[in-house]
């Protein structure tokens, strides 16, 4: 019987599913992978299948908090230009570069927390949609 773990990278901080967490608080006892997955009422597949889509989580959430490139940007310029016009261009210069000021890393995470609160909420829907086709979320 072999024992479980979280992934490389996990974090109590990363945005998991509640269906994640509850598999990963299992993970977290020390409890073999097959006790886990009883615990869980899954079978030690359908665990790993677990651990394997938390690892692929904690690596678009660490992608994020990575400064932003400019594959990036260009993704953000663009799905940003599809729900509000050719005013995403500025939008987005004027957050890098409150950002720039404020000494703070320029992420997808901290462009996209910005982003936010100007938007609608059904912008924010669209955006979110837009960002997600560009694997970008």
């Amino acid at each position: 019987m072999s024992h479980a773990s979280w992934p490389a990278g996990l974090t109590p901080q990363t945005p998991l599913p509640f269906r994640l967490w509850r598999v990963m608080t299992a993970l977290q006892t020390e409890l073999t992978l097959e006790d886990a997955a009883r615990a869980c009422s899954l079978t030690p597949e359908e665990m790993q299948a677990a651990q394997s889509e938390t690892a692929a989580w904690v690596a678009r959430a660490t992608k994020r908090q990575e400064p932003l490139d400019a594959a990036q940007e260009a993704e953000v310029t663009a799905a940003l230009t599809s729900v509000v016009g050719p005013m995403a261009r500025l939008m987005i210069e004027d957050v890098l570069a409150d950002l720039e000021d404020e000494g703070q890393v320029a992420s997808l995470n901290a462009l996209l927390s910005r982003l936010a609160p100007e938007l609608t909420a059904e912008q924010r829907t669209t955006f979110a949609a837009r960002l997600r086709a560009r694997s970008l979320m």
